[in-house]
């Protein structure tokens, strides 16, 4: 669901969750708000929520045959300023890919990325996705595929990455840098 107003009345809550199938669940149940805050300024905000559905594989191996993942297309004639959000929130598993379909390269931008710790970002073959700022611990996990770049909080402390790399060294799907 997509909502773009100039002017920003609403104070409740909403529940969004994925579909439900028998082999596997759809994307993410997921909300785009583009409206004012309080000081009249626009602010987007992207939130998704898989109640608590995972994808059948966690890693993605074919793009055009994949479920159970929020997808962002970045394509031609999208700016900086079409891919930059105010703040994202990930809870329930939710899946949130980007995903660049264009030779023009669209940088996205994450100013605050929120979330319950059990969700996953990935980042396609050559885009790059910066995460400006977070709660700690960052509340996702990452995905960086082919030749993409994912840029974490000034002061990020990362660990456990050696065993992580370990993994995606001896899988069958290869983490290139």
């Amino acid at each position: 669901m997509v909502i773009t107003n100039s002017t920003n009345g609403f104070r409740g809550d909403f529940q969004i969750h994925g579909g439900k199938s028998f082999s596997e669940s759809g994307g993410s149940g997921t909300v785009y708000v583009r409206a004012p805050n309080s000081a009249g300024v626009m602010q987007s905000a992207l939130t998704l929520d898989n109640d608590n559905e995972v994808p059948n594989n966690v890693y993605i191996s074919d793009p055009l045959k994949d479920s159970c993942r929020t997808y962002v297309i970045t394509s031609e004639g999208d700016s900086a300023a079409d891919m930059t959000f105010d703040s994202v929130t990930i809870n329930g598993d939710g899946h949130l890919a980007f995903r660049k379909t264009s030779s023009a390269d669209v940088d996205v931008t994450i100013n605050n990325l929120y979330g319950d710790l059990s969700g996953m970002v990935h980042s396609s073959v050559d885009q790059k996705v910066q995460i400006v700022d977070s709660a700690s611990p960052i509340p996702a996990s990452f995905r960086v595929y082919n030749m993409a770049t994912l840029q974490l909080p000034q002061g990020t402390t990362i660990s456990c990455i050696l065993r992580t790399l370990f993994e995606a060294y001896t899988s069958s799907n290869f983490l290139l840098f």
